[in-house]
C-alpha cells in the first residue's frame, strides 16, 4: 500500500511539474518608446550612458521586464535587460546574441 501511494505521488508530480513551468511562459510584447516606464528609461540611462534606444520589448511572465535593443556610443549594438524598477537584469553586446 505503501509504495502504491509513493508511486501515485510521484506520477502526480510528474504530470503536474510540466503544467507549473508551462504557465509561467514568458510573454513579449513590443513597446513603443514613448511608453517605456520612467524608471527604465532612468535604468537605461544608468546603465548605458549616451545609449540610443532602438527598440523595445515588454517580457511578463514571473515578472515583468524590459528588453532593450540600443546603440552604444562606439557604434556598437547592444542589447539589456531592465526590470520594472530600472536594475539591469542581463546585459550582453549583439555578437553575443546570435
Amino acid at each position: 500500500m505503501r509504495l502504491f501511494k509513493t508511486l501515485m505521488l510521484a506520477f502526480i508530480l510528474g504530470v503536474s511539474m510540466p503544467m507549473l513551468s508551462f504557465s509561467a511562459e514568458t510573454k513579449e510584447e513590443k513597446v513603443e518608446l514613448a511608453n517605456i516606464p520612467a524608471a527604465v528609461k532612468e535604468g537605461f540611462a544608468t546603465a548605458a550612458p549616451g545609449g540610443e534606444i532602438k527598440s523595445a520589448k515588454k517580457l511578463t511572465g514571473t515578472s515583468t521586464r524590459y528588453q532593450i535593443q540600443y546603440k552604444a556610443t562606439d557604434g556598437s549594438e547592444h542589447q539589456i535587460t531592465l526590470g520594472e524598477d530600472g536594475k539591469p537584469t542581463r546585459k550582453k553586446k549583439e555578437e553575443e546574441a546570435k
